[in-house]
């Protein structure tokens, strides 16, 4: 990714709003891509962000019984699909080949 570095003048610039068009005009006339030109005028403010917890995860008594069917003496060297298979023939479904 290239960086434009930052001088006093692009700083002023950005201050004023007619240097934001300035700014906005240098961009388009550099071959600079817009998602990075965005990236450089607004960056995202330093430290850690927290991971994000998925909506849609299963519960985790649901993760318990899964890592248990997965950790069964018979389904230790099987890969998920055939895991899910074999349950689904003995009538069990926990959750889906993906979340296994």
């Amino acid at each position: 990714m290239r960086r434009i570095p930052e001088s006093p003048r692009i700083r002023d610039m950005r201050l004023t709003s007619s240097g934001l068009k300035r700014l906005f005009m240098t961009r388009r006339t550099s071959s600079l891509p817009r998602a990075s030109f965005y990236r450089w005028l607004n960056p995202k403010p330093a430290g850690r962000s927290l991971p994000r917890r998925v909506a849609r995860r299963l519960p985790e008594e649901e993760r318990r019984l899964v890592r248990s069917a997965l950790h069964d003496d018979r389904f230790v060297d099987l890969p998920p699909a055939e895991v899910y298979a074999t349950l689904l023939d003995e009538g069990k479904f926990l959750c889906s080949i993906s979340t296994m």
